[in-house]
């Protein structure tokens, strides 16, 4: 072996001392208790980096000023929901609607149909002769009264002859009944100086009398006029 070579071969055995020399090696590692202690330089002391310091929040936690207030106990309750769902906004007066289940309240049109409706139906009396106004009318015979005219019709009925075409009426009532009886051809004339109301004389004209009030007794026997009363009669 030349000197060089035994130069070489020693070098490991010269190197590894040294390098257990050198502060920190391989073979004398820093203990975790080196590293957390205070060095007394920083005067900061080393942590575990996952700690979590006291009074921090952590990501999975909330921090203490979060947790929801509780509801107020004014002693009021939540509406029940509506069928949408919703429960109803107050009205005016402070009270919530009523549910809505779809029906409909009648309005006063509806409830008067209604009434009607109920209402006993009432039944005309019969009359032979015409209807006008509600009244049952007759032509009498020439210078005949009312009372004798409806003798066979149930009676005079003074709430037509004198109320409604005679002095108590009007002109137009009258003249509606001398058309009905077929006398609406004849000219007309809308005064009379007698008791008798609507009438018929001279063979040629229609009266409405209003000179003294209507009765149903007054005629005129053998009067030239030949006058004929229009009548209401009971039936």
């Amino acid at each position: 072996m030349t000197l060089g070579q035994s130069l070489v071969a020693c070098l490991p055995a010269l190197v590894l001392p040294a390098c257990s020399l050198s502060t920190g090696g391989v073979d004398d590692p820093v203990s975790d208790d080196a590293r957390t202690r205070d060095d007394g330089a920083s005067g900061e002391v080393g942590a575990d980096a996952d700690a979590v310091p006291d009074g921090d929040a952590g990501p999975d936690r909330l921090p203490d000023d979060t947790t929801p207030d509780a509801m107020p106990d004014d002693g009021t309750e939540p509406d029940a929901p509506d069928d949408d769902g919703e429960p109803d906004a107050p009205d005016d007066d402070g009270e919530p609607d009523a549910p809505d289940d779809g029906g409909e309240v009648p309005d006063d049109a509806a409830e008067d149909d209604a009434a009607a409706e109920d209402a006993p139906f009432e039944v005309e009396p019969a009359c032979g002769g015409v209807r006008v106004g509600g009244f049952c009318w007759y032509a009498g015979g020439v210078n005949e009264s009312c009372t004798t005219a409806c003798a066979a019709h149930g009676g005079c009925d003074l709430a037509g002859t004198r109320d409604f075409a005679g002095s108590g009426g009007s002109d137009a009532n009258c003249v509606a009944v001398v058309n009905a009886l077929g006398y609406g051809s004849y000219s007309h004339q809308d005064w009379s100086n007698n008791a008798l109301g609507c009438q018929f004389g001279w063979g040629s004209w229609t009266y409405w009398s209003t000179d003294l009030p209507t009765t149903c007794e007054a005629c005129i026997p053998g009067a030239a006029a030949a006058v004929i009363r229009m009548c209401a009669c009971l039936e």
